[in-house]
């Protein structure tokens, strides 16, 4: 219980929230938007992928991890691969 009250006063548990729910954060969408290939892909991705790239997303420590991720899942996007998955 101790887990889910921290998480709820530093906002982590809303974040999760919208992560389940599949809420594109602002500052992704709007990257997306600049590269229709990369939204039509991203957009495309089930669900269970989504989810995978928006906790990475929202666990970023740092702005800049959070903005080279999202560059990185632009990119990777747009070319059908999704980002924060590992390849065997």
């Amino acid at each position: 219980q101790a887990t889910i009250d921290r998480a709820k006063q530093d906002g982590t548990w809303e974040a999760l929230i919208s992560v389940q729910a599949f809420v594109v954060p602002d500052d992704l969408q709007r990257a997306l938007s600049r590269n229709k290939a990369a939204l039509k892909n991203f957009n495309a991705f089930p669900p269970s992928s989504k989810r995978i790239i928006l906790e990475w997303i929202l666990n970023a420590k740092r702005p800049e991890t959070r903005a080279k991720r999202i560059q990185e899942t632009v990119e990777k996007a747009a070319r059908n691969v999704r980002a924060n998955h590992f390849r065997r």
